[in-house]
């Protein structure tokens, strides 16, 4: 199951107020911002994907409230919670905001659909 006490701590081990642009950068989420060191955030890339992998597969848009349910349906966290990981997920750019699916009416919809970007595949070179 997903721990929201890790996000935060990734999110507070992060943080700086460098004001340095080769050395720190602002990750927004959906309604929140903060200064983030660059470094340190990469750091945490690959805990960030596993964390992803528990909530939602590759390219499958996702309504924002979804993201506070891991891939079996327990909750994990509440809608301030989802919007932590997802601006370690933005800064990391692991995560878009895309058009809702064709499928869905969202005449009456008011929050965003985000989809996981692939992950990068490795080459590998035959001999």
């Amino acid at each position: 199951m997903v721990d929201y006490s890790r996000i935060q701590k990734i999110i507070r081990d992060c943080l700086t107020d460098d004001q340095n642009e080769e050395t720190s950068k602002y990750i927004h989420g959906l309604a929140y911002q903060v200064r983030v060191d660059r470094n340190k955030l990469e750091s945490y890339k690959d805990e960030i994907v596993s964390i992803l992998d528990e909530i939602i597969p590759e390219d499958e848009p996702v309504i924002f409230y979804r993201l506070s349910n891991d891939k079996y349906g327990n909750t994990w966290g509440t809608p301030f919670q989802t919007e932590l990981l997802l601006m370690l997920c933005f800064g990391l750019d692991l995560m878009t905001i895309t058009s809702p699916p064709k499928n869905v009416n969202t005449k009456d919809l008011h929050v965003p659909f985000l989809i996981r970007k692939k992950k990068e595949k490795e080459l590998v070179l035959k001999k």
